[in-house]
Parts: structure tokens; sequence; C-alpha cells
């Protein structure tokens, strides 16, 4: 889980949210571990944790990298809807043709 207490410096979220979070951690680290599969040999483990966190956080943290790791993951499904409050307008009267205004 991404984020199961509430922070008192962050945002808590909801279990939509946490559900949606993992999926896309979960996304990223397959990724990462595709790109630097074939670098594993020729770096060393302590290069390796730090070529993988630093894409990781590329991916999870800046506005480019969540904008591709969001085009690779499933659209949400919509399984409920919300209530739509209707805003109050005040009714408007238009005087009638010849008379007086």
């Amino acid at each position: 889980m991404v984020n199961s207490k509430p922070d008192v410096d962050g945002p808590f979220l909801t279990p939509e949210e946490e559900c949606e979070a993992d999926a896309a951690l979960q996304v990223a680290r397959s990724l990462v571990a595709d790109a630097l599969a074939k670098f594993k040999p020729h770096v060393s483990d302590e290069g390796y944790a730090l070529l993988e966190a630093s894409l990781l956080f590329e991916l999870m943290a800046t506005p480019a990298g969540k904008a591709n790791l969001a085009r690779l993951l499933p659209a949400p499904v919509v399984d409920r809807s919300g209530e739509v409050v209707k805003a109050s307008s005040p009714r408007r009267t238009r005087a009638k043709a010849g008379s007086d205004r």
C-alpha cells in the first residue's frame, strides 16, 4: 500500500486512489526493471539501486513521468455515479410585448 495512514503533512488517499497508486507503482517497477535488465551485469548493486530509484522517481513524481505512466495504465472504470447538485439561479422575467417598462 502506498499511503495507508493519514499523514499530517500530506493528503490522505481514498481506497480507490490508493489502488490506482499501487497499480501505477507496479507498472513503474516493471518498466524500470525491463529498462535496466541489460545494465545489471555491468553496474554494482549500489549503482543499480541508485539507477532504479532515480528512474522510479522520474516516473512517479515528475509531471512528465506521471503523464507517460498514465498513458500506460488501463483507463479507470466508472462503476458508480455521484450526485450533481444543480446550482440555483435567479429567475429572469421578460416583459411582455407592448407593456410598460
